[in-house]
């Protein structure tokens, strides 16, 4: 494990066509909307600050366009382990009309989505592309992901258990920062639009 890893940054991707339709992506792949271009570069300048060494992402292409439009100069590395969870049978399927169904599940880490992911499974997988991150040598790593995966990044890092998913959602293009310091990971993120744990059934 490196040791000198200091700091994880991620990054949600910008929005896509389909989601500005309302509607599930998961492991589908589109690309990028205009306006998820838009959003992804008003975000480069404070990523960039923060002079990531290494640079991750989820192997989907709206990720890949993300992360050369932030880090254009910075090879990023691909891992299917960063995708958003596998929603099967509902991608594609707009929000307004599965929304229930999809909370529902959520909340019950061990029920899967039809033909998809349970979020136990999500969080078992993100975990080991974080694991594979700290492997390597540099004190700020960058990974643009989604926001089912990296807010199951969040729980793992700092320990939380499954049900605190929704306390932590990004906005396209938004942030999430992670220290270490002492062996132990700190959220020092301010991006967040999840409501707060004990809004949601436990």
């Amino acid at each position: 494990m490196n040791d000198s890893l200091r700091r994880l940054v991620f990054v949600r991707h910008g929005v896509t066509a389909p989601q500005e339709q309302g509607r599930y992506c998961g492991h589908l792949d589109p690309p990028l909307s205009e306006r998820g271009r838009e959003q992804v570069v008003r975000s480069q300048q404070a990523v960039l600050d923060l002079h990531p060494s290494q640079v991750w992402c989820s192997d989907l292409q709206r990720c890949r366009e993300t992360a050369a439009l932030i880090f254009p100069f910075i090879p990023h590395r691909a891992l299917a382990e960063f995708r958003e969870i596998a929603f099967g049978d509902f991608e594609n399927r707009q929000y307004s009309e599965i929304a229930s169904e999809v909370n529902r599940i959520l909340l019950d880490p061990e029920c899967c989505f039809p033909a998809g992911e349970s979020l136990r499974q999500l969080g078992c997988r993100v975990a080991g592309g974080i694991k594979k991150i700290m492997d390597e040598p540099g004190e700020t790593a960058a990974v643009i992901g989604h926001a089912g995966s990296i807010a199951a990044a969040a729980l793992w890092l700092l320990d939380r258990p499954l049900r605190s998913f929704w306390s932590f959602q990004l906005p396209h293009a938004g942030r999430a920062i992670f220290e270490r310091s002492a062996g132990r990971w700190t959220d020092v993120t301010a991006d967040w639009i999840g409501r707060p744990e004990d809004d949601w059934p436990t």
